[in-house]
């Protein structure tokens, strides 16, 4: 019943997550 929301959220938590690490060393590397 939850795991399509429980994977749903964990998808999103891992994107969010992701592109706040790319951003971060985006900032902290002068690419």
């Amino acid at each position: 019943m939850g795991n399509t929301a429980t994977y749903a959220v964990v998808r999103h938590h891992n994107s969010c997550r992701i592109s706040s690490v790319s951003a971060i060393l985006r900032h902290h590397l002068p690419l």
